[in-house]
């Protein structure tokens, strides 16, 4: 049988009131074992999709915190927490053009808006590309040659936490 729908929305609110609770004493995993079955239960529901997406973003899952906020933007496409979400994705991944996106659409009013704007402005461009270059020359005594050595490297950085390196070394040892 199933329970009346005023039992059932109360029994909903309480569960998600306890999820917005776990979330807010860090701990995001229980918060996510006790919104997905809401939002699965009612998808259009904007403020669960947004409690999931933070808590989500907790958890470093950043491909499902995205999926939900984007969720409750379907929704409610005003919703600024949503999009504060999703500036702080963007911001995790480094692309902070698409972090500053995020946030034009939220009004001059909101403080917690302008602080991120005003951290994401501050923080240093990561620099996309980058050319080492390393050489050395040891004076080694005795009967051996000195050693030489000449290295060049090319990086690039797809994102804060992932960057793609290749490496050219030469190096003259014991005359080889």
């Amino acid at each position: 049988l199933a329970a009346p729908l005023h039992a059932q929305q109360s029994a909903d609110r309480g569960a998600y009131e306890r999820a917005v609770a776990a979330r807010l004493a860090d701990r995001p995993a229980e918060a996510v074992e006790l919104l997905e079955p809401l939002v699965s239960a009612e998808p259009r529901n904007a403020d669960a999709q947004v409690q999931l997406g933070y808590a989500y973003l907790a958890l470093d899952r950043l491909d499902a915190a995205e999926a939900a906020f984007a969720a409750a933007l379907a929704v409610a496409p005003g919703y600024a927490d949503a999009r504060l979400g999703l500036a702080r994705i963007a911001q995790r991944r480094g692309d902070r053009a698409r972090a500053l996106a995020a946030l034009e659409a939220i009004g001059p009013g909101n403080a917690e808006a302008a602080a991120l704007r005003a951290q994401i402005e501050s923080e240093p461009a990561i620099p996309r590309w980058s050319l080492d270059a390393d050489a050395g020359y040891a004076f080694v005594e005795g009967p051996q040659p000195d050693w030489k050595e000449l290295a060049f490297q090319l990086r690039h950085a797809a994102s804060e936490g992932t960057s793609v390196a290749a490496r050219v070394e030469i190096a003259n040892r014991f005359d080889r």
